[in-house]
């Protein structure tokens, strides 16, 4: 995988802002704010989008990771093995 292009983690829930509108942070800099139109389920699903992006270095090293042990998994048997 190529390095990330963004700003490094940890991102955090950073709470509303004063529109009512969920923040992702990271310690110095508001990575993104999740809007929603006062509408219950916009609102739920607001909040969740918030965690999901929040989450996204840690999914990101997650993957970088599965990605390698597959690739040392591969490595490590024949091509005939996988038939």
């Amino acid at each position: 995988m190529n390095e990330p292009k963004w700003t490094p983690g940890p991102w955090f829930d950073g709470g509303m802002d004063h529109h009512g509108q969920r923040i992702v942070r990271q310690e110095f800099i508001e990575i993104c704010t999740c809007w929603h139109h006062s509408v219950g389920a916009i609102e739920r699903e607001m909040n969740a989008n918030g965690r999901l992006i929040a989450a996204a270095p840690e999914l990101y090293l997650a993957t970088q990771a599965a990605e390698e042990r597959l690739a040392s998994i591969v490595k490590a048997y024949p091509d005939d093995a996988w038939s």
